[in-house]
């Protein structure tokens, strides 16, 4: 018997350790939304919800200039929920990068999604960065300065 419970403890452990030092998740959802509402995202990590920082920003092109700044996200009631209201020019496609931040986990620690945006304020698409190679094929990661040059530039063909 001691043998046996030994043995299940150490199958145990190693599920234990992924679960309490896995990265964050982020995920964006767009059906049903009204008004300058955008997406709502939610952000959440296996730690505390204070360590844990949902951030966006904005990339989009003005007369043959990159635009790139924060946008501010309204914090809903939910843990780790919160609102992407359209505060940009409506009239002009944009690129919008999410992003899920917990603690000091250099790449572990962030997850991000990649939206596209159409004039008029609707989600074209929602990309999830993911790492790439074994063991990590399956954990989010930042995107890369080329995945969002890309979606922007694949959004701005559809705006002509």
């Amino acid at each position: 018997m001691p043998r046996l419970l030994l043995t299940l403890i150490l199958a145990v452990i190693p599920l234990v350790i992924v679960a309490s030092a896995g990265p964050p998740s982020i995920r964006v959802t767009h059906e049903s939304v009204r008004g300058d509402t955008v997406a709502f995202v939610t952000g959440q990590h296996h730690s505390d919800d204070s360590e844990t920082v949902v951030q966006a920003r904005l990339e989009t092109m003005a007369s043959g200039r990159r635009i790139s700044y924060p946008l501010t996200l309204d914090k809903l009631a939910e843990r780790g929920r919160y609102v992407v209201r359209r505060r940009w020019d409506a009239t002009r496609p944009v690129v919008l990068v999410l992003t899920v931040e917990q603690g000091n986990h250099d790449s572990h620690g962030v997850a991000e999604a990649v939206v596209k945006v159409a004039a008029g304020g609707k989600v074209v698409s929602v990309d999830y960065p993911k790492a790439e190679g074994e063991p990590d094929a399956r954990w989010p990661r930042r995107a890369t300065a080329a995945e969002v040059d890309a979606a922007l530039a694949q959004i701005l063909a559809t705006h002509k």
